[in-house]
C-alpha cells in the first residue's frame, strides 16, 4: 500500500525527491533492494545535497555486499550532515578504509 501510496505522489509531482525517498525505503523493507537503490539514485538526482537519501542507499548497498558504493554514500552523509550517521556505520567506513590501505 506504501509504495502505491508513493508511486502516485510520484506521478502527481514527480520531481519530489522525498516521494522517491520514501518509496525506496517501502521497496527496502521489502527487501527489493535494486528497487529501492533506483529510487534512492533518483532523490539524489533531484536533490544532491539529501544526506537521507545517500545514507539509505548506503545501506542498500551493503546489503548488497556493496561495500566501496556503501562507503562511497556514506562518506557523502558525513561532508553533509555527520550527526546523521550511527557510530557503527563509522566505525564501517573506517574498518573499509583500512583494508584498502
Amino acid at each position: 500500500k506504501a509504495i502505491q501510496d508513493y508511486s502516485t505522489a510520484i506521478e502527481l509531482k514527480p520531481d519530489d525527491p522525498k516521494a522517491y525517498n520514501n518509496r525506496g525505503l517501502a521497496y527496502y523493507q521489502k527487501g527489493e533492494l535494486d528497487t529501492a537503490i533506483q529510487d534512492f539514485s533518483k532523490a539524489i538526482k533531484l536533490k544532491p545535497d539529501d544526506p537521507e537519501a545517500y545514507n539509505n542507499r548506503g545501506n542498500a548497498y551493503e546489503d548488497q555486499g556493496k561495500l566501496e558504493q556503501a562507503v562511497r554514500d556514506w562518506q557523502k552523509v558525513i561532508e553533509l550532515e555527520p550527526e546523521l550517521l550511527p557510530e557503527e556505520i563509522i566505525k564501517k567506513i573506517k574498518r573499509f578504509q583500512r583494508s584498502g590501505e
